[in-house]
């Protein structure tokens, strides 16, 4: 559990470029209501954590980004886009080292409330547990990673779309990507995170 004199760090990952949506401009600056959905995930963010956050990003939209979004924020580069758990282990070399805990959070999910944010912290608190997510249910989960719970309905697994057994595929429970981890556990266990063998890329799931 997370001691009430250590803070809670935000890293929000941004380096996607949106190719699916055939624009040259960074998909987290895409505009949402007259403002780049990447500012109005640091705004959930800064309710949340006093921390300096750190957004991953591309090289080559470092500088885009930064001129949009700020100084004030810590930068981290992830030269080679080999997944999510890839860019948190960039990250966490650049978290506040007195945070017990690493919030993850993304830079096109602009929609996300603090509120649920801060539901989530109370939840891992509560069962003291290293590693929180934030899942939804959705009839037709279709690219999102299913959650699969054993007869305890306890988590046990987050399989990719791409990974999905028949059976798995038809889960209506998603993941979505946000959670919250103690540092400590996430600075041990992501080095030991092995690639998905479908893609060769490492996911936090």
């Amino acid at each position: 559990m997370t001691h009430p004199s250590q803070t809670r760090s935000v890293v929000i990952l941004a380096a996607g470029d949106g190719t699916r949506m055939r624009s040259a401009t960074p998909k987290v600056l895409h505009q949402l209501a007259g403002r780049p959905m990447l500012t109005r995930i640091i705004d959930v963010a800064q309710h949340v954590s006093t921390a300096p956050i750190c957004i991953v990003v591309a090289p080559h939209t470092l500088a885009t980004i930064q001129s949009i979004c700020g100084n004030q924020h810590v930068y981290v580069a992830q030269h080679e886009r080999r997944g999510t758990g890839h860019a948190l282990l960039q990250a966490l070399p650049a978290v506040d080292a007195d945070s017990g805990d690493v919030i993850v959070l993304f830079g096109d999910t602009p929609l996300i409330q603090p509120s649920t944010i801060r539901a989530l912290l109370a939840d891992k608190d509560a069962h003291n547990a290293a590693l929180s997510i934030l899942s939804f249910a959705v009839p037709a989960p279709h690219q999102y990673g299913r959650i699969v719970r054993d007869d305890a309905d306890q988590v046990t697994a987050i399989v990719e779309s791409k990974n999905c057994t028949p059976d798995q595929a038809l889960i209506s429970e998603a993941n979505s990507g946000i959670m919250v981890l103690s540092l400590a556990w996430a600075r041990n266990a992501l080095p030991r995170v092995t690639p998905n063998p479908l893609t060769n890329e490492y996911y936090l799931t």
